[in-house]
């Protein structure tokens, strides 16, 4: 359950963004104050008690099961907290359905600062502006949708100091649209719902790889195959552990034997560490493209694709045809005016015979809660369509 406060600007000019949504206004307070419930207060018994189950983004596959204590909890809503209390009011755009959102809920209680809901763009650009809010945490597809009901209502965001940005890879498209309607700083935070914020970074550059900086309290390092680690700019597996990370999934103990191992989260990632603790993401472990022989990389391509004018989102994947030939496919998400016979060029110009076969236009990348593209989705869908 969500919960609002009363304001003419909210609760009268402005639909409620769904049906669980409550305003808490004096008459729902002299309710409450007027009835005597019975409730079933249950305690935990220790900081070791299950307090949440949480759901990994489940971009590349299904979402995995992530149990977190009482004092997982406790600690995520205290790091949650760290990060944005200079900007208050805070507001996560990212719902209590996610882990990031719900820490937010919890270090707001903890404080005592107000829970803003987040909803529609139309209603997080209201609340926003009518509530000054400084800070937001969202994913990059809620942060266009939220300048972009701004822009469709006419009205700036001028109270935004901060925008932090989580899930992907911030196209270039946006950031200069934050730049241009905003004096907010972008702020990328690359971490997980296993282990929390591993690395952050101001975004003031076009630089795509670059994640961030390794934060305080994280021990991050690059290894070999062997799990060895590897020198300063040598590309490797990215682990990394944070005090009181998550010890595995639920249900799942072969995806936890290999991916919690000896007290270290294997992100999956395929990334470079600075010796000054510069982390810089080449792509995925289980994502390398096998086309007869020849392995690509789709993290450069989609790289590459999100330079290009007017492309909001890429995801790249492998198709199989009839006669079992793999075939190298990108998705994109573009505005109207991108032209999409210049990124083809481009893309083989730049990769040559390793360059996307097929470019695949879709209204909107399918994302989960977190805003992550749901690339098992998307690979249904472009089957459909070529059968």
């Amino acid at each position: 359950m969500a919960f609002g406060f009363d304001d003419p600007a909210i609760g009268l000019d402005h639909p409620q963004p769904h049906e669980d949504f409550v305003v808490v206004d004096a008459d729902f307070l002299n309710a409450v104050e007027n009835e005597s419930p019975d409730i079933d207060e249950r305690g935990f018994t220790s900081d070791d008690s299950l307090c949440r189950i949480a759901f990994s983004s489940g971009s590349t596959g299904s979402p995995k099961a992530v149990a977190l204590t009482v004092a997982m909890v406790r600690a995520r809503a205290e790091a949650a907290h760290d990060l944005w209390s200079p900007g208050r009011p805070f507001m996560s755009l990212l719902g209590m359905s996610t882990a990031s959102g719900f820490h937010t809920f919890i270090a707001g209680l903890s404080v005592g600062d107000a829970y803003l809901p987040p909803g529609s763009p139309e209603h997080n650009a209201l609340l926003v502006r009518t509530r000054g809010v400084a800070a937001i945490k969202a994913s990059p597809v809620q942060i266009s949708q939220l300048f972009e009901a701004a822009r469709s209502d006419g009205v700036t965001l001028a109270s935004l100091q901060t925008v932090y940005s989580a899930g992907s890879v911030v196209p270039l498209t946006l950031r200069r649209v934050i730049a241009a309607e905003s004096s907010a700083q972008l702020v990328n935070l690359y971490g997980s719902t296993e282990a929390g914020r591993a690395a952050e970074r101001v975004v003031a550059d076009d630089e795509l790889a670059y994640a961030g900086d390794v934060v305080s309290g994280t021990e991050l390092q690059i290894v070999d195959q062997s799990d060895n680690p590897v020198a300063p700019g040598v590309a490797g597996i990215v682990r990394y552990r944070r005090p009181f990370q998550a010890l595995g999934y639920l249900g799942d103990p072969e995806t936890t034997q290999s991916t919690f191992r000896d007290g270290w989260f294997y992100t999956g990632d395929v990334g470079r560490l600075s010796a000054e603790g510069r982390l810089t993401l080449v792509g995925r472990s289980s994502s390398v493209i096998n086309l007869g022989g020849v392995k690509v990389n789709p993290a450069e391509v989609e790289g590459f694709a999100l330079t290009h004018s007017g492309i909001r989102s890429v995801a790249a994947f492998s198709h199989e045809e009839r006669d079992d030939i793999p075939r190298f496919v990108l998705a994109v998400e573009a505005d109207d005016a991108a032209d999409l016979g210049e990124l083809a060029t481009s893309l083989i110009a730049q990769f040559g015979p390793l360059a996307p076969q097929a470019i695949f236009r879709m209204p909107e990348l399918p994302r989960n809660d977190m805003g992550k593209i749901q690339l098992a989705q998307i690979a249904e869908t472009y089957a459909n369509s070529v059968r």
